[in-house]
């Protein structure tokens, strides 16, 4: 995971290892992810909550290869700091693995 940030007090890109588990059953579909690894100490321990998964294709038409969400970040910092952002990852194709938040 890697994202520039658009807005903020400190705008510097960053790069983070997440631990997902399945996908929940629930609609919309949603899922908890860890963060494991990141260049960015606020974000380690973290969990990153994606909160209405879609499943998409490119081009429409053919094999899905990438999902979209809304992500709510929270730090376990003593604040327990969030942040909201907008997730794309591939899971298939040229770019399977990749996406920024």
């Amino acid at each position: 995971m890697g994202a520039s940030p658009a807005m903020g007090a400190e705008a510097k890109p960053f790069t983070a290892v997440k631990f997902c588990s399945g996908l929940l059953p629930t609609t919309p579909l949603t899922q908890t992810c860890l963060i494991t690894e990141s260049s960015t100490n606020i974000l380690l321990g973290g969990t990153v909550h994606y909160q209405d998964i879609v499943f998409s294709a490119t081009p429409p038409g053919t094999t899905i290869d990438h999902l979209t969400s809304p992500v709510l970040f929270t730090a376990i910092d003593p604040a327990r700091s969030t942040a909201t952002g907008q997730c794309t990852f591939y899971i298939a194709g040229p770019n399977a693995g990749n996406g920024p938040l």
